[in-house]
Parts: structure tokens; sequence; C-alpha cells
């Protein structure tokens, strides 16, 4: 049983050794970037790599196989890989995130089934676009899922059904079920989208499939959480972190994401300006950081510390918190675009960064899910300096 908050030396050097082993991929994974983008995902070297370095492996219980860190390394993780690649980044991300849904919700007899000795990885999408007919020992599952984003690796799919009946209010009645890898068709149908057209997020087809009773949950949504610390995992591993929102860590995963994808935008910025020639005389190559480069580099950093403080923060207390509605404060959202001149097409190295960044600005939400789902009511604060971040000198948090 994990103690929360308890950490030792030992689980301090695996933590910085994730974080440094994905800071050290980035520029083999800007390389394999175009290709990526091409063949809609990862390819089957990368996912080795990750496999080898524990990367799916982070948020699975430990006593499941898994390494069972603290979340903050988590999204320090997604950070450094988006940096190098968003899409990449966006395909491991929501699917290797969805170990901590699983335990949530998932009661602990089929654990040892399903995490199979840490190699859960699960894709998810929560529109309940299927439907489940209770058949002997179980159910059949019909219909199609769309944006299913990082299911060509995923050993399973966690999604939302519609069951027979309705609800005490009148509505439809909502299931909770975890699908293996052989019970669904994945569709060739990705990869014509303005960018992120290499995050895996194709849809996936359920044709009369059985799944048995134990792996379908009645009458749940996955925006009404209700177990208040007491779920399945918690109680199983002793760690809160598996009591917590899916739309919480669901929402910092996407902010993660898009500073890290701002970061790469940034990076590739200041290639520009430190290569490419002045239009009039004198035309040299000097060096060049022009303050609105340095300026949104500032702005950046200043995201970067509440996403940290919510992600450090105890599960038990920012995760189960409902969603707020409030409309977001469009003053504080960070840039989406920063020019760098002509030949900035969404097919450059450079026009894939930029239009990443505007695909993972629309990504759809739960209506209650809207700014602030979190639950963490962070300030944002004055960023400290000004600067530009480069490959070489990389961020710490």
């Amino acid at each position: 049983m994990t103690v929360f908050n308890s950490v030792d030396d030992e689980q301090v050097k695996v933590r910085e050794g994730l974080v440094r082993a994905a800071r050290d991929m980035r520029a083999d994974l800007i390389a394999r970037a175009e290709h990526v983008e091409r063949d809609t995902f990862y390819d089957s070297e990368v996912h080795q790599r990750f496999q080898e370095l524990g990367f799916y492996r982070m948020l699975i219980p430990e006593a499941q196989g898994g390494l069972e860190v603290d979340l903050a390394t988590f999204y320090r993780v997604v950070i450094e890989l988006a940096r190098a690649d968003m899409s990449t980044a966006w395909c491991f991300c929501l699917s290797t995130n969805h170990a901590l849904m699983f335990g949530n919700w998932f009661p602990r007899e089929i654990h040892d089934e399903v995490y199979d000795g840490g190699r859960l990885i699960a894709a998810s999408m929560y529109a309940p676009t299927t439907r489940a007919t209770p058949v002997d020992g179980g159910w059949k599952l019909d219909g199609t899922v769309n944006y299913c984003s990082g299911i060509p690796y995923s050993t399973h799919f966690i999604g939302q059904c519609v069951l027979p009946g309705t609800n005490a209010d009148g509505g439809p009645r909502m299931g909770l079920y975890v699908a293996p890898e052989d019970a669904y068709t994945r569709l060739d149908d990705w990869g014509n989208m303005l960018g992120l057209n290499g995050s895996g997020s194709h849809s996936i087809v359920f044709d009369d499939a059985f799944l048995p009773d134990r792996y379908l949950v009645e009458d749940v949504n996955l925006a009404d959480y209700g177990f208040d610390g007491h779920s399945p995992g918690s109680q199983a591993y002793g760690n809160p972190m598996y009591s917590g929102r899916h739309m919480s860590s669901f929402g910092i995963g996407v902010a993660a994401l898009t500073i890290g994808g701002a970061y790469n935008a940034l990076d590739e910025y200041e290639n520009v300006m430190r290569t490419r020639k002045t239009p009039l005389p004198p035309s040299h190559h000097e060096p060049r950081t022009p303050i609105s480069c340095a300026g949104t580099a500032a702005r950046w950093s200043s995201f970067r510390s509440p996403r940290r403080r919510c992600s450090t923060r105890s599960t038990a207390g920012w995760m189960r918190r409902a969603p707020t509605s409030r409309a977001p404060n469009r003053s504080r959202q960070p840039p989406t675009t920063c020019s760098a001149g002509s030949g900035a097409s969404s097919s450059s190295r450079r026009g894939r960064r930029l239009t990443a960044i505007s695909t993972a600005r629309s990504e759809p939400r739960h209506p209650n899910a809207a700014s602030g789902s979190s639950g963490c009511s962070a300030t944002w604060p004055r960023p400290s300096g000004i600067g530009i971040r480069s490959s070489r000198n990389p961020p710490t948090g």
C-alpha cells in the first residue's frame, strides 16, 4: 500500500529519471514528427521505447506492476513530449492517463486482469454513442465511438453507453464499460484535420460485441463522480490519486499538452530568428531575440506554475471538487500563435506546431467541464523573468 506524500530518495530518482528520459527523446521525436502526421500515430519504435522507459506505467498502481508516480511527474513528462511533438504527446497522454479512471470506477475484482501486470493502455471517450443490451452473463455492445485519442496502442477502451430504460428523472440510463481491444474494430478515419493529425484519434466500432457483467458499471456518469475519496482504487491502494474526477485529470492533461506545444512553437521561432537572414540590409546571421517572443515565453512560463500547483495538490481535495461552469476569462488564455514570418504553412515543421495548438484549443469538452474544470482556484502569478527557452535550456518544471 502506498503511503501518500511520503517520498524517499529512490522515488525522487525514478521521477526525475522519467522527465529526463522524455527530454532526451526530443531530437528523435522532432525528426519523426512529419512521419507521425502522415501515419496518424507514432511508430512502433517509439511505442517500444515508451514501454522500455516505463512511461505507460506511470499512473498504474505499484501493486499492479506500475510506477504509481505523482501527477506532477506525469504531466512534466507530457510537457516534455509535447515540446518535441504535440501529436505524439497527445496520443500518449490521452490513453495512459486513463489508468487513473479505471481505478476510480471499476471493482477491485477485475483490476488484476485489466491492469495485467502494468500493461494497461486505455483510450477513452465520454460521449455515450454506444448502446448496451443485457444478454446471458453480460452485455452486447453496439455503436461507433469517435475521437478515441491513443487507440492505436491501447489494450482496452473505456467508454460510456446507453442502457435500457430511464433513470429517476426520466433521462436515459448510462453505463461505464471497459472493453478489451478484441471487442472493437479501429477505423482508418483519422488524419484530415487542421492539426494533431498524428494523435491517433481514430473511431472504433462495436458490432454485437460481448462484455462480461464485471466489465460494465451500471447507472453511472463520468461527469457526476460520487465516491468522494472512497473509490475502489483508493481503498485498494491507499492513494487518493485513485479517487479523482476524470474531468480534472483530463483538463490538466490538455493544459500540459498545450503548454508543451507552446514551448515547441517558441523553440521553432527561436530557431528561425537565429538562422534566417534579415530581409533588408544589413543582412546577417547574428542571433536576435525580439521582445515579442520573449514576452510570449514569459506568459507561457506563468501558466506552468498554477498547472503544477494543481497537479501536486492532494488528489483527495482538488480532484473531487465539482467542475465549475463559469465563462472562461479570455484575458488569461495563453497565446496560440507566434508569427515566424513567411513559410509557416500547415505542412511545414513550424506550421504543424502552430496548427496543433489551435486544434488543441478546440478539443470538445463536457458542458460541465468548462474553464476551471480542474477545481483549482489558482491565480496566475506575475512571471519572474523574461527569456526564451531553447533546446539548450529545457524547462525543469
